[in-house]
């Protein structure tokens, strides 16, 4: 990928939901688009904009981009904003005006460089966005719907975001990678900035030819050894490795999604949960749900002696315990069981394009995918209160993609390369 193409960004977008999921968008300067495809990790084509049903006839490209919620993508082109709803793939209403964004700048009007939909900001629990003009900022609470008072002459960016190059002197496009990594553009270079330690990471700025190289050497390493795998018995290693590219390969999934799943679950421990507990074995799946996706014909033939003949949900408590230690006795080999669980669940919501995705799935199943975006309502709040960023008693689509790597920061913060690199790598 030349410099030339990204000498002509104008902004860039993350999408995470709907039949986009997993792609980053590029926009240009001349009037086209390109398409970034995260799993792959290249190029995969130009368009005009054109293409965008119903893209106003006046604007050769967006100022700025940005998306905040699981539909709209706003494309911001002052004094006017257009909202494009990803599930129609096309333009929602008319334009709008940029005073419908409280107290924006009034000497804004006529421009802003980009636009950064950044998420629940950590500690407060409120979504932030953030907008960039030439060396400065302003921040907006997306709750509240306004611009915080703190950013009433908007801000400095060098003064607020450790790290900044002294010599960048305009942000050209910013995109959340969603693993706590930001990326920002400009002019000919590169930075990636890690929101957990607030600090534009090592080494950056780079070379803007340097993005998508960054990106395929993640898909390199993977290839070589997987995460974590060295947790993993060293006289189990092999095979299990082996079965996780397999089912991986089957899924259409990153190998390193179902290993960090796996060690966040369990620590690669099979016997979790074996002596009675809720939950059991590698991923911690529950007998019920085991039940369901494992067939309800294989596992009273496998158990006999534990189901004589009953229905699953008569089962007594003892009947359970020892389904419990038997399965957990299967070891490793469960991976084959949670590979046929993902397999239902993925069947149902179509392709898994992030780890943050995957990591959803194996949570809340299809329990999710209810219209006020809703994640098993109170009950799940109640016992994973980690997910409950805003806390409000519900977790949302949002709140539980942003908690994973939360959790997964607070479990290596205390070896900050490490955990910079494991989110890189998930990321």
């Amino acid at each position: 990928m030349s410099v030339n193409f990204f000498k002509t960004v104008g902004g860039a977008i993350n999408v995470t939901f709907g039949p986009y999921n997993g792609y980053l968008y590029f926009f240009h300067s001349d009037g086209t688009y390109s398409r970034f495809n995260r799993m792959t990790c290249e190029i995969e084509y130009y368009a005009p904009m054109g293409n965008w049903n119903n893209w106003p006839s006046q604007w050769q490209y967006p100022y700025a981009t940005a998306s905040w919620d699981n539909q709209y993508v706003y494309f911001l082109h002052n004094p006017d904003y257009v909202a494009y709803n990803l599930n129609t793939d096309r333009l929602d209403g008319p334009m709008s005006p940029m005073t419908n964004f409280v107290g924006w700048p009034s000497n804004w009007m006529d421009r802003v460089d980009a636009a950064l939909y950044a998420g629940y900001h950590p500690g407060s629990g409120r979504r932030k966005a953030y907008f960039f003009r030439d060396d400065e900022y302003i921040r907006y609470d997306l709750q509240a719907n306004g611009v915080e008072s703190g950013y009433l002459p908007p801000a400095k960016i060098a003064q607020w975001w450790p790290g900044w190059p002294a010599h960048w002197r305009q942000v050209w496009a910013a995109v959340d990678w969603g693993n706590g990594k930001i990326y920002f553009f400009s002019e000919t270079e590169y930075l990636r900035y890690d929101k957990f330690y607030d600090q534009v990471d090592p080494g950056y700025p780079l070379p803007l030819y340097r993005f998508i190289q960054e990106h395929q050497d993640k898909l390199v390493d993977e290839s070589q050894s997987l995460f974590m795998e060295g947790q993993v018995p060293p006289s189990a290693r092999p095979g299990f490795v082996g079965n996780v590219r397999a089912i991986a390969k089957q899924l259409d999934i990153r190998p390193n999604w179902l290993m960090a799943s796996m060690w966040m679950e369990s620590g690669f421990n099979p016997q979790v949960g074996r002596n009675g507990g809720p939950y059991v074995g590698l991923h911690q799946m529950s007998l019920p749900l085991i039940y369901g996706y494992w067939g309800r014909t294989a596992m009273p033939a496998r158990y006999p002696d534990l189901f004589h003949g009953q229905p699953f949900e008569q089962l007594g408590s003892d009947a359970r315990l020892k389904l419990a230690q038997e399965f957990a006795d299967l070891g490793f080999d469960q991976i084959f069981t949670i590979g046929l669980w993902l397999k239902s669940s993925l069947a149902r919501l179509g392709k898994c394009r992030s780890f943050d995705q995957f990591r959803l799935i194996g949570f809340g199943g299809v329990g999710f995918a209810q219209v006020d975006g809703t994640l098993l309502a109170n009950v799940v709040a109640n016992s994973n209160p980690r997910y409950d960023l805003n806390k409000d008693g519900r977790i949302d689509v949002a709140e539980f993609r942003a908690a994973v790597f939360d959790i997964l920061h607070d479990r290596f913060k205390n070896n900050p390369a490490m955990d910079s690199a494991l989110r890189h790598s998930l990321g």
